[in-house]
């Protein structure tokens, strides 16, 4: 459980939204701190592994709290299936839990994998498109807004319009009302 000192020192179990903490770390359930609270923020764990801040850069501690990666990344997003999301002077790409890297940091924004594909968008002014996990763009950047996949659908954005795509990126629903 993520953990911070505030300004009297004492512990809190829970995360605010508002004011920033001092320093992180984490405890056990007993209260038992595991991971010194050196961290200027963290993310809770995910797959064994937690993205970690210090002086505006990201890496990544396991659950003993060594760093498995190394403080260099702008941001680190929680690892699902073994890849996670990195932002790197700011271009996003994938990396895997040893920190290689899987896809380039090369994309203006993109988004988490599911269903093997990721929403990213290549330029500012382009649209987004998405790529598998080999980085290969297998919907062609087409839509204004685009998120994941769940159950073989993903919510998008076209022409101000809210719809749904497939896996092949056929539309199969699309609001006639515009936003």
């Amino acid at each position: 459980m993520p953990v911070y000192i505030d300004d009297n020192f004492s512990l809190l179990g829970e995360i605010f939204f508002g004011e920033q903490p001092k320093k992180w770390g984490f405890m056990d359930t007993r209260g038992k701190l595991t991971i010194p609270m050196k961290y200027d923020s963290v993310i809770p764990f995910s797959e064994c592994l937690t993205t970690v801040w210090i002086k505006g850069k990201t890496g990544v501690i396991n659950t003993s709290g060594k760093m498995v990666i190394e403080l260099k990344y702008n941001y680190i997003n929680s690892f699902v299936n073994g890849v996670a999301l990195v932002q790197l002077n700011k271009k996003y790409g994938y990396i895997d839990k040893n920190g290689q890297i899987l896809i380039e940091p090369k994309f203006y924004k993109a988004r988490d994998f599911s269903e093997e594909l990721a929403p990213v968008k290549i330029e500012e002014n382009s649209k987004f498109g998405y790529i598998n996990t080999s980085g290969k763009m297998v919907i062609e950047p087409q839509f204004d807004e685009a998120y994941s996949f769940i159950n073989g659908l993903a919510k998008v954005m076209l022409n101000n319009k809210s719809g749904y795509i497939d896996r092949t990126g056929k539309i199969v629903w699309l609001s006639a009302i515009k936003f």
